[in-house]
């Protein structure tokens, strides 16, 4: 038998000593850099600022996006992309207009994301006297720390006063959807109050101006203001504003009259758009633009209501027809060109309760029990595999036009007349899969039915206002 000398086992031995010390320090160095990732590494840094609160914890401001089309990606703890085999958590987000996003955390001071239930709400303040709050309200979602790794979701908000227990999440972020902004000396602050309503963090935001900022300034129109549209004059006397119910922008109400010919008219409605220099657009019921913008646009759209002076070719009276009988649904075909406009009518129904379908729908309509004096056309929709079922509160009689409103600058309305001429009350109208409901309420003696087709052109006028002051916001009565 050969021996192997001594010294060649020694040799061997100190190669494995000398590796096993390697792999030793690799995983030293390896420890310690995990460590050092799991317990600072993951505080947030970036350009955005955090503030402490009173128990502790970090209160971070995680990004501010702009736009449409909104992301936010937050790198994970190292032992959690191992465990997930995912280097971050990513969320998108859509809003239908150009809208300012603020995305918040809070974090302890080994980075770990806590909840943020005890949140009540946040506002901007520009530098105006009057704050901007969220279009949207916030919306935490939590990511939770499990081994399975599993999903997300969304959690709601409590008013409880005291923070609620410091929770180690993976992930745990809130949004708000802000009007775009223009803050004075570019300078803006996010607002954070508690469930007691106490303010208690203030953090100051990088400001990211809109995709097209203009550069040029409105200034509003001295009141009273006219403005013409063929034979319409529109005269703006007064705005008055008005507190929201939610105290999320104001009620706009435009004090408006009008000439008809050069004769004052009383037959003359508006619907009304406002818009600011940043690109923000609301409605009068709930104006949330930039009070910090030196004016407003106002964008009138104008119609008579049916009681008004029409021209020949805005109407068409159509043959008198019986009244459809109680539980009763009259297929239709017809269509009429009124003021170039097509209108078909494609139904009537009697007296509810009613069950049907239509030619050419894939819908099922039911109406509401008939009751006297019960007026409310409320509709609910359920659709399910590309199958509709639509129900309506009212158990009214009704006439059913297919939705031919494509033409943006139109407007249809129908009246209803008896036996004898009597304008039958309307009450209300609602679309649903490309049809309208008429619904009318005749008399007991009504025994058959006119219908007059008024097809107008809008009129429309734009005029400058200036954003409220915090004193010139009312209460509503």
């Amino acid at each position: 038998m050969t021996s192997i000398p001594t010294e060649q086992i020694s040799s061997k031995r100190e190669e494995r000593w000398f590796a096993a010390r390697l792999l030793f320090l690799f995983v030293a160095v390896v420890a310690g850099l995990f460590g050092l990732i799991s317990l600072r590494g993951n505080i947030t840094s970036s350009k955005y600022p955090r503030v402490k609160l009173p128990d502790g914890s970090w209160l971070v401001a995680r990004q501010v996006t702009v736009g449409k089309v909104h992301a936010i990606e937050i790198p994970y703890p190292l032992d959690v992309q191992f465990r997930r085999w995912q280097p971050s958590y990513k969320q998108p987000h859509m809003t239908s207009e150009d809208r300012t996003v603020v995305w918040l955390m809070r974090e302890n001071d080994r980075g770990e994301k806590l909840d943020l239930d005890w949140l009540k709400r946040v506002e901007i303040d520009v530098g105006d006297p009057r704050p901007f709050t969220p279009h949207q309200y916030h919306r935490q979602n939590i990511q939770s720390n499990s081994g399975s790794g599993s999903g997300t979701g969304s959690s709601g908000f409590s008013d409880a006063k005291p923070f609620a227990a410091a929770t180690p999440m993976e992930i745990a972020l809130i949004h708000f959807d802000f009007p775009l902004l223009r803050p004075r000396d570019t300078k803006m602050v996010v607002k954070v109050f508690d469930g007691s309503d106490t303010l208690i963090a203030e953090l100051p935001l990088p400001y990211i101006p809109p995709p097209s900022l203009s550069t040029v300034q409105w200034e509003p129109d001295p009141l009273p203001a006219s403005r013409m549209d063929v034979n319409l004059t529109v005269t703006l006397n007064s705005v008055d504003f008005f507190a929201t119910s939610e105290n999320n922008g104001v009620y706009v109400s435009p004090r408006l009259t009008y000439e008809h010919d050069g004769m004052t008219s009383t037959t003359w409605g508006s619907s009304e758009i406002f818009h600011d220099l940043l690109g923000n657009q609301s409605y009068a019921w709930n104006c949330d633009l930039s009070p910090a913008e030196s004016a407003w646009k106002m964008t009138l759209r104008m119609s008579q209501h049916t009681n008004g002076r029409f021209l020949p070719e805005e109407t068409k009276k159509l043959p008198s027809r019986p009244l459809t009988p109680a539980r009763q649904l009259d297929a239709v075909s017809e269509t009429y060109k009124v003021n170039g406009h097509s209108v078909s009518i494609v139904g009537m129904g009697g007296q509810g309760p009613l069950d049907f379908t239509l030619r050419n729908s894939n819908a099922r309509f039911k109406t509401g029990e008939y009751q006297p004096q019960q007026y409310g056309t409320g509709m609910s929709s359920r659709c399910s595999n590309n199958q509709c079922d639509v129900e309506f509160s009212s158990g009214l009689p009704f006439l059913i036009t297919s939705d031919s409103l494509g033409q943006q600058d139109s407007y249809v309305t129908i009246v209803f007349r008896d036996q004898d001429g009597e304008i039958l009350p309307q009450r209300g109208s609602s679309g649903t899969q490309g049809l309208l409901f008429w619904f009318f309420d005749p008399k007991p003696t009504s025994t058959s039915v006119e219908i007059e087709i008024i097809v107008q052109k809008y009129r429309h006028a734009e005029f400058l206002i200036a954003p409220p002051k915090p004193d010139e916001i009312k209460k509503r009565q």
